[in-house]
């Protein structure tokens, strides 16, 4: 593969599952290991790699509603509704994160997406564009929200944050 050098075992322009295995091997007990290596195979569909992911970082995180809400992703995913909405639950019930609440509460709006539960899966993105993943790029391609592609709420919430996000001049301090 092209690329770059080598910088901590992570070749630039490896693929994202080729850089969450590298990290998994280095960084073992890191959450945040668990937390970026379980979205590649959760959004490419490859559900066992991702489901083996989740239980280590589960064994190490039981707590971590960064993790518990990507499990509730991967039940949705399986049409395993109630399994899903009480890791939704969970990962609400917690009050501390090591990392930021709207990456939980972006997982919650897949989930609902992926559920077909347009009217919640729309608020929990709104939220979390609100407090602090406006990200609307990720939103237009990431399979879990395809089901809210066809609302009009999503479109405009899209073209919203694009046009606030992409006309922000970033100048270096």
């Amino acid at each position: 593969m092209a690329g770059g050098g080598v910088k901590g075992g992570y070749r630039h322009g490896a693929t994202d599952e080729e850089a969450a295995q590298v990290w998994l091997k280095e960084v073992p007990t890191s959450w945040s290991t668990y937390f970026y290596s379980v979205q590649p195979p959760l959004m490419t569909g490859n559900l066992m790699l991702a489901e083996q992911r989740l239980t280590a970082g589960l064994a190490l995180y039981p707590d971590e509603p960064m993790i518990i809400s990507l499990q509730a992703i991967l039940h949705a995913r399986r049409k395993e509704v109630d399994d899903a909405l009480e890791c939704v639950r969970r990962s609400l019930d917690v009050p501390i994160t090591k990392g930021h609440a709207h990456h939980t509460y972006y997982h919650i709006a897949c989930v609902y997406a992926v559920l077909g539960q347009t009217a919640k899966a729309m608020a929990w993105l709104q939220r979390t564009a609100d407090t602090g993943f406006p990200c609307w790029s990720y939103f237009a391609l990431d399979p879990h929200l395809e089901n809210l592609r066809g609302e009009p709420e999503f479109a405009r919430l899209v073209a919203e944050l694009e046009a606030t996000y992409t006309a922000i001049r970033i100048q270096r301090v």
